[in-house]
């Protein structure tokens, strides 16, 4: 090894070669490795970014988190092979902005995104409780202080206008600490801030400790785990790698659901058994549903008979209370609930006879508000997921009356869940949703208008459900149904032995007491 000159200081230590042992060559492959791992699920996931598992996801905002931690992951681990094929002060410099900068806002966009799914599950709320439906803010317009135009604004923009706030500090604060520090750079800085040790081990020592390792240093304490930074590997696991095999788990889901609807629906030979036991079923179901208890799913009886389009349907005619709050509450899919039971709602509302002009008006009016809540991609807090032939179609047959009656957008399109725009008012019930906001449109009814102009959107909403959220629910009443026999099981058993006990020390007392 050569020795090192007297007079080396940090400031003109030489650069050594790459350091390729087992422990360099290591590092290296596996952040290869792994950062094509993570770069390819984002890939995966923003192609599929129109499933229902990442629609509720921020893509851009976890994206933008796991290229800022990865960036930083990415530093720590070729530091060992490269870091001293550059200058000294340099790599040092390099390690505090990356810790000041890119690892606290990774952290700020990570949050920023779990607030934003946070706040996506408490809307889905709304669909099954009436009284979380969003009131007005109660400021608007120009004249108003900032304060009550701050409060009027959407979620996301105010969340992320105090992370940017918190962000913004963070750089200005880390570029500050840099610039006053004259160890960094001899010729400027604030005084007393220059090196003081003369030897370079204590230089060294000197260059990774000081105040201005503050505002990363905090970040560090909480968040960090030495070696391979295993906290930033578990942030990229849950929010690249687990939607990404939550997608596949759908898709193997939709291709289960589809066959077993193919398979009963098509065999005549079983019709007179599935006929008998959806009959029998859909008395046990409707009856328990009246009794204010889960719905029963008899998996023993029945098998796979329920996972078909008739049964769904029947539970959306009969009784989809149940339905729809599983939809909201677990699988955040509400809207297609809620559309389908409003969609079927409207059509009753049809006239049977020859349909009067005030009588079109007002049954195209109810298909306006279906239109505004549900499937406009300007007014919609969650969108339908539909096809884009059948969202131009629509569009051309009411988004003009809608944006006469809307005013303003709330929702950015290219954004649908981005929750942006002006809080809507108070709705009081949920089938008279939005009457508050649109005024009756009394204008030409387009000629597309007719009957049948939700059957293409309910069918497609209906195979959604079908094959996504159908056999969820229905699994979770099978569970719960066979947790309720588990309970009295466990009952009925703890209350034998209970009597066998008292027996048994009835019949040791007698004995005690005659001998």
């Amino acid at each position: 090894m050569n020795q090192i000159p007297p007079d080396t200081t940090v400031y003109n230590l030489p650069t050594s070669p790459p350091s390729w042992d087992r422990l360099g060559i290591f590092y290296i492959a596996w952040a290869a490795v792994w950062t094509t791992l993570v770069f390819s699920s984002m890939v995966f996931c923003w192609i599929n970014r129109t499933s229902p598992i990442l629609r509720i996801r921020g893509l851009p905002l976890s994206f933008g988190a796991i290229v800022l931690l990865h960036s930083y992951w990415i530093l720590a681990q070729i530091t060992y092979p490269i870091a001293h094929t550059m200058p000294l002060v340099l790599a040092y410099d390099i390690q505090f902005f990356f810790m000041g900068i890119y690892f606290p806002l990774g952290i700020a966009l990570f949050h920023a995104s779990n607030l934003r799914f946070l706040h996506v599950a408490k809307l889905q709320k709304q669909f099954t409780h009436q009284a979380l439906r969003m009131k007005s803010r109660g400021c608007d317009g120009a004249n108003t202080s900032w304060l009550c135009r701050f409060r009027n604004m959407g979620y996301t923009k105010r969340i992320m206008s105090f992370i940017s706030i918190g962000m913004t500090i963070q750089v200005l604060l880390t570029v500050a600490c840099w610039f006053a520090v004259k160890k960094y750079h001899p010729t400027y800085g604030l005084p007393g801030t220059e090196m003081k040790s003369t030897t370079l081990p204590a230089q060294l020592a000197e260059l990774g400790r000081g105040w201005e390792w503050w505002p990363s240093l905090v970040w560090q304490f909480i968040w960090t785990w030495l070696w391979i930074h295993l906290s930033i590997m578990m942030f990229e696991i849950f929010t690249v790698f687990v939607p990404a095999v939550q997608v596949i788990r759908l898709w193997m889901l939709n291709k289960w659901a589809a066959d077993i609807n193919a398979k009963w629906e098509t065999h005549p030979q079983d019709s007179a058994l599935t006929s008998s036991k959806s009959d029998e079923w859909n008395l046990s179901a409707l009856s328990m549903a009246e009794k204010g208890k889960p719905m029963d799913f008899p998996d023993s009886e029945m098998g796979d008979r329920v996972i078909t389009m008739r049964a769904l349907e029947h539970v959306l005619t009969e009784n989809p209370a149940p339905l729809l709050e599983f939809s909201a509450l677990n699988d955040f899919s509400g809207e297609n609930i809620a559309f389908l039971t409003r969609a079927a709602h409207w059509k009753t509302s049809w006239p049977t006879k020859r349909p009067t002009a005030d009588q079109c008006l007002k049954v195209y009016n109810g298909a306006l508000k279906i239109y505004a809540n549900f499937i406009s991609p300007l007014d919609a807090e969650f969108p339908l997921n539909l096809p884009s032939a059948d969202l131009k179609r629509l569009e051309s047959i009411f988004e003009k009356p809608a944006s006469m009656l809307r005013g303003a957008a709330r929702v950015n399109p290219a954004i649908p869940f981005d929750f942006d725009g002006p809080m809507p008012r108070s709705r009081s019930d949920f089938e008279t949703d939005a009457t508050t906001f649109y005024a009756q449109y009394t204008g030409d009814i387009p000629v597309a208008f007719d009957e049948a102009v939700f059957d293409t959107v309910q069918d497609h909403i209906k195979y959604l459900v079908l094959t996504n959220t159908w056999p969820k629910f229905v699994a979770e009443m099978q569970s719960r149904r066979r947790s309720g026999e588990t309970s009295r099981s466990i009952s009925t058993a703890a209350s034998k032995t209970t009597t066998a006990s008292r027996i048994s020390s009835k019949i040791s007392s007698i004995i005690s007491s005659i001998f």
